[in-house]
Protein backbone atom coordinates (compact mmCIF):
# COMPACT_ATOMS: atom_id res chain seq x y z
CA UNK A 1 0.00 0.00 0.00
CA UNK A 2 1.35 3.42 -0.96
CA UNK A 3 1.75 5.67 2.08
CA UNK A 4 -0.52 8.67 2.50
CA UNK A 5 1.76 11.70 2.10
CA UNK A 6 0.85 14.41 4.62
CA UNK A 7 1.85 18.08 4.79
CA UNK A 8 1.29 19.73 8.19
CA UNK A 9 0.60 23.48 8.32
CA UNK A 10 0.66 25.74 11.39
CA UNK A 11 2.57 28.87 12.40
CA UNK A 12 3.29 27.11 15.68
CA UNK A 13 6.22 24.69 15.63
CA UNK A 14 4.82 23.10 18.80
CA UNK A 15 1.48 22.39 17.08
CA UNK A 16 3.27 20.94 14.05
CA UNK A 17 5.23 18.66 16.38
CA UNK A 18 2.06 17.64 18.23
CA UNK A 19 0.25 16.77 15.00
CA UNK A 20 3.30 14.84 13.77
CA UNK A 21 3.45 12.95 17.07
CA UNK A 22 -0.20 11.89 16.72
CA UNK A 23 0.39 10.78 13.13
CA UNK A 24 3.23 8.47 14.13
CA UNK A 25 0.49 6.17 15.46
CA UNK A 26 -1.14 5.94 12.02
CA UNK A 27 0.25 3.19 9.83
CA UNK A 28 0.71 4.04 6.18
CA UNK A 29 1.22 7.77 6.80
CA UNK A 30 4.33 9.64 5.70
CA UNK A 31 4.90 13.25 6.80
CA UNK A 32 6.48 15.02 3.82
CA UNK A 33 6.87 18.48 5.30
CA UNK A 34 5.75 21.38 7.43
CA UNK A 35 4.48 24.79 6.32
CA UNK A 36 3.98 27.91 8.39
CA UNK A 37 1.99 30.36 6.21
CA UNK A 38 -0.08 30.45 3.03
CA UNK A 39 2.86 30.95 0.64
CA UNK A 40 4.81 28.20 2.36
CA UNK A 41 1.81 25.84 2.11
CA UNK A 42 1.59 26.41 -1.66
CA UNK A 43 5.37 26.09 -2.12
CA UNK A 44 5.55 22.86 -0.08
CA UNK A 45 2.55 21.46 -1.96
CA UNK A 46 4.28 22.13 -5.29
CA UNK A 47 7.50 20.48 -4.07
CA UNK A 48 6.23 17.55 -2.03
CA UNK A 49 2.94 16.63 -3.78
CA UNK A 50 1.13 15.60 -0.58
CA UNK A 51 -2.11 13.63 -0.64
CA UNK A 52 -3.42 15.37 2.49
CA UNK A 53 -2.84 18.81 3.99
CA UNK A 54 -3.56 19.06 7.70
CA UNK A 55 -4.27 22.76 8.20
CA UNK A 56 -4.24 24.05 11.78
CA UNK A 57 -6.77 26.88 11.42
CA UNK A 58 -5.89 28.87 14.58
CA UNK A 59 -2.23 28.69 13.58
CA UNK A 60 -2.66 29.64 9.91
CA UNK A 61 -5.67 31.92 10.01
CA UNK A 62 -9.00 31.53 8.28
CA UNK A 63 -8.48 29.44 5.15
CA UNK A 64 -9.48 31.41 2.06
CA UNK A 65 -10.87 30.38 -1.30
CA UNK A 66 -7.80 32.03 -2.90
CA UNK A 67 -5.47 29.73 -0.94
CA UNK A 68 -7.54 26.69 -1.86
CA UNK A 69 -7.54 27.72 -5.54
CA UNK A 70 -3.74 27.95 -5.49
CA UNK A 71 -3.53 24.57 -3.82
CA UNK A 72 -5.91 23.07 -6.38
CA UNK A 73 -3.68 24.37 -9.20
CA UNK A 74 -0.55 23.01 -7.52
CA UNK A 75 -2.00 19.61 -6.60
CA UNK A 76 -5.48 18.92 -8.04
CA UNK A 77 -6.08 15.80 -5.93
CA UNK A 78 -4.98 17.39 -2.64
CA UNK A 79 -7.38 16.86 0.24
CA UNK A 80 -7.40 19.25 3.18
CA UNK A 81 -8.35 18.52 6.77
CA UNK A 82 -9.00 21.69 8.79
CA UNK A 83 -8.05 21.22 12.45
CA UNK A 84 -9.04 23.53 15.30
CA UNK A 85 -12.18 24.88 13.62
CA UNK A 86 -14.49 26.74 15.93
CA UNK A 87 -17.98 25.21 15.69
CA UNK A 88 -19.50 28.58 14.72
CA UNK A 89 -17.27 28.71 11.61
CA UNK A 90 -17.79 25.12 10.41
CA UNK A 91 -20.78 26.06 8.23
CA UNK A 92 -18.77 28.77 6.44
CA UNK A 93 -15.80 26.45 5.93
CA UNK A 94 -18.05 23.72 4.63
CA UNK A 95 -20.02 25.88 2.18
CA UNK A 96 -17.12 27.99 0.89
CA UNK A 97 -14.24 25.54 0.81
CA UNK A 98 -15.61 22.06 0.11
CA UNK A 99 -15.79 22.75 -3.65
CA UNK A 100 -12.08 23.66 -3.54
CA UNK A 101 -10.80 20.58 -1.72
CA UNK A 102 -11.81 20.82 1.93
CA UNK A 103 -12.16 17.21 3.00
CA UNK A 104 -12.93 17.52 6.68
CA UNK A 105 -13.16 19.56 9.86
CA UNK A 106 -12.06 18.77 13.39
CA UNK A 107 -12.93 21.22 16.14
CA UNK A 108 -10.19 20.31 18.60
CA UNK A 109 -6.74 18.84 18.16
CA UNK A 110 -7.19 15.53 19.92
CA UNK A 111 -5.00 12.61 18.99
CA UNK A 112 -7.73 10.01 18.68
CA UNK A 113 -9.98 12.27 16.66
CA UNK A 114 -7.15 13.34 14.35
CA UNK A 115 -6.12 9.73 13.75
CA UNK A 116 -9.74 8.73 13.08
CA UNK A 117 -10.10 11.54 10.54
CA UNK A 118 -6.85 10.64 8.78
CA UNK A 119 -7.71 6.92 8.69
CA UNK A 120 -11.22 7.68 7.40
CA UNK A 121 -9.86 9.84 4.57
CA UNK A 122 -7.05 7.36 3.91
CA UNK A 123 -9.65 4.62 3.43
CA UNK A 124 -11.37 6.64 0.71
CA UNK A 125 -14.12 8.59 2.47
CA UNK A 126 -14.90 11.83 0.70
CA UNK A 127 -15.32 13.87 3.89
CA UNK A 128 -14.84 13.66 7.64
CA UNK A 129 -16.61 15.75 10.28
CA UNK A 130 -15.96 15.34 13.97
CA UNK A 131 -19.12 15.06 16.11
CA UNK A 132 -18.98 18.75 17.17
CA UNK A 133 -18.60 19.90 13.55
CA UNK A 134 -21.46 17.63 12.47
CA UNK A 135 -23.68 19.06 15.19
CA UNK A 136 -22.72 22.62 14.21
CA UNK A 137 -23.75 21.96 10.60
CA UNK A 138 -27.03 20.37 11.65
CA UNK A 139 -27.78 23.26 14.01
CA UNK A 140 -27.03 25.81 11.27
CA UNK A 141 -29.28 23.95 8.85
CA UNK A 142 -32.10 23.79 11.39
CA UNK A 143 -31.82 27.53 12.09
CA UNK A 144 -31.88 28.21 8.37
CA UNK A 145 -34.98 26.07 7.73
CA UNK A 146 -36.80 26.55 11.03
CA UNK A 147 -39.22 29.23 9.80
CA UNK A 148 -40.27 27.06 6.84
CA UNK A 149 -40.98 24.13 9.13
CA UNK A 150 -43.40 26.23 11.19
CA UNK A 151 -45.27 27.46 8.11
CA UNK A 152 -45.97 23.90 6.96
CA UNK A 153 -47.33 22.78 10.33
Amino acid sequence: MTPLKVLIASKSLAVCAEIAQHLTRCSGVQIVGFAHNGQDIVRQTQRQHPDLLILHVPGCGYPTVALFQQLRQAQPQLRTLAVGCSPEHVRAYFLQLTPWGLSGCICQLRGGELRTAVRTLQQGASFYLCPRASQALIDAYRRMTHHWSREEA
